[in-house]
């Protein structure tokens, strides 16, 4: 190659590119100033938010780096290694100020179902003050 710094900075060019890609996206995603119990960094779909009296369900995406993305990927096992980012579909009960998690899926650099799965029990739990499912209630729950 006659430019080897040309080639170099297109690589990183490259990985700056592909690590991008796993960003929150911008709108419809939202992102919350809170990161959740293990660090991931966590945004809500303003354009899929359904309210139903007390209870608001919102698809709310993480991305998880170092550490906190090892953590998921031992978690779940060897066959996640590409995870990039969860979407979990939550439902919040703004009155009893509760939340359950409804499904989960994982997702690959590609944008690729890696792992799914759907709680058919209420599961429901308190939430957690100043966590990021407190600033989502709080957005949301007006």
């Amino acid at each position: 190659m006659k430019n080897p710094s040309k080639f170099i900075i297109f690589l990183s060019l490259i990985s700056l590119i592909s690590l991008c890609d796993c960003q929150p996206a911008p709108a419809p995603w939202v992102q919350l100033e809170r990161t959740d119990t293990v660090g991931g960094i966590s945004a809500y779909n303003k354009d899929q938010v359904i309210k139903s009296g007390d209870r608001i369900q919102v698809s709310v995406r993480t991305v998880y780096y170092g550490e906190s993305r090892d953590y998921i990927i031992k978690l779940f096992g060897k066959k996640i290694e590409k995870f990039a980012y969860v979407i979990n579909q939550e439902e919040l009960n703004c009155t009893r100020k509760e939340y359950q998690i409804v499904s989960t899926t994982l997702y690959d650099t590609r944008h690729q179902t890696l792992h799914t799965q759907t709680y058919a029990n209420e599961n429901w739990e308190k939430i957690p003050p100043g966590s990021d499912i407190d600033e989502l209630t709080r957005i949301l729950c007006k």
